[in-house]
């Protein structure tokens, strides 16, 4: 789900996660003249979401401990 966040009518009743933000790699035209460009931008909206699905210790800590006390 994607909010804009520029009013809090918009926001006020949707949960807040840290979510990552990753940038969709735009294309331009002519692809031919621009292929680096999108190349460069694909491989960094990857990273950004491999890197999103790299452990947490901390986040993960917490959440056991939270599933093993109740």
């Amino acid at each position: 789900m994607s909010l804009a966040n520029t009013e809090p009518v918009k926001t006020e009743r949707s949960p807040v996660f840290d979510w990552p933000g990753i940038e969709a790699p735009a294309i331009r035209f002519p692809l031919a003249v621009h292929l680096a460009q999108a190349e460069e931008a694909e491989r960094a909206a990857l990273a950004r979401a491999e890197a999103a699905f790299l452990p947490r210790p901390a986040r993960d800590r917490r959440l056991h401990r939270r599933a093993h006390s109740e």
